[in-house]
């Protein structure tokens, strides 16, 4: 799950469908789309965690819940139910983490960062991540085995210019680069190896991190 404090919510009818959607401003300009009539009634200031998906040229929010804050009068689901106050039920979760994680790793397959024959793995691993709320890890750390020797306290690594966990969006991330390094958006996606924004398959922090490495590895030379 990532976590965004909402700046705004403001309603948006599709040209297309004719349909109502809502988007979700975080605080760094991020934004987020959601099909949810209920998530129009939260309160700008309200910390969300949120179980993003990458759709075309959009970040569609999949569920969500408040951490933070409060709702305008959002009635509770009854005690009979099996499902969250806000977003979808526990089964609907668990179908869509699943489906996400066998997508990505899929990606990675047809992207040749992976073989095929280890696609259910990494979709495995990947949902556990999902589910224990820990967020997206990148396909290097699903594969890689953990060292059995702790390097030396005196081989720390440098530290990064800022906290990569407060990176929530790809506008974080571009201000972020921007600030630390002065990369522009399209020099940022050149670290990246993309062309565009929609062939990142990392979440934003994932992404800061790659790019500071290499330039905090120098720095600590």
């Amino acid at each position: 799950m990532q976590t965004i404090r909402v700046k705004e919510i403001r309603p948006v009818t599709s040209k297309k469908t004719g349909k109502e959607f809502w988007v979700v401003v975080d605080e760094k300009g991020g934004e987020f789309t959601s099909f949810d009539e209920t998530i129009q009634k939260v309160i700008a200031g309200s910390l969300l965690a949120i179980e993003p998906k990458v759709s075309g040229k959009y970040v569609n929010i999949e569920s969500w819940e408040i951490k933070e804050g409060a709702a305008k009068t959002i009635p509770s689901a009854p005690a009979s139910t099996n499902h969250y106050a806000y977003g979808k039920s526990l089964v609907e979760l668990e179908l869509s983490r699943r489906s996400f994680a066998l997508s990505y790793a899929k990606d990675l397959a047809v992207a040749e960062r992976i073989d095929v024959c280890d696609i259910a793995g990494v979709a495995n691993d990947f949902y556990k991540w999902l589910k224990s709320g820990q967020g997206v890890s990148t396909v290097q750390s699903t594969m890689e085995a953990p060292e059995e020797n702790p390097e030396p306290e005196a081989e720390e690594s440098p530290k990064l210019k800022r906290d990569p966990a407060t990176i929530k969006s790809f506008g974080g991330l571009y201000t972020a680069c921007r600030d630390d390094f002065g990369l522009t958006r399209q020099q940022v996606w050149a670290e990246l190896g993309v062309n565009m924004q929609e062939e990142i398959i990392e979440v934003p922090a994932e992404s800061y991190k790659r790019i500071a490495a290499p330039r905090n590895n120098n720095e600590g030379h």
